[in-house]
């Protein structure tokens, strides 16, 4: 099963939105997914539908969100 790029073909694929927020470093709209794997992903608010881009990728604060190794 390859990553979705739509937000139709997440929920296809079992994707649910959980909720929406803004984000706590820039301050963006973002729709949390919960993932097959039970967990959350940040995804940019798209009104259209048309893009599922997650929010670490296009956040200018991302790097305030990474988790330590």
């Amino acid at each position: 099963m390859s990553y979705p790029t739509t937000k139709a073909e997440a929920e296809m694929q079992g994707y649910k939105l959980e909720r929406s927020a803004k984000c706590a470093g820039c301050g963006a709209e973002i729709d949390f997914y919960r993932t097959l794997n039970h967990k959350l992903i940040p995804i940019d608010a798209d009104a259209s539908g048309k893009s599922f881009v997650p929010h670490w990728s296009t956040c200018p604060e991302a790097s305030k969100f990474r988790r330590k190794k």
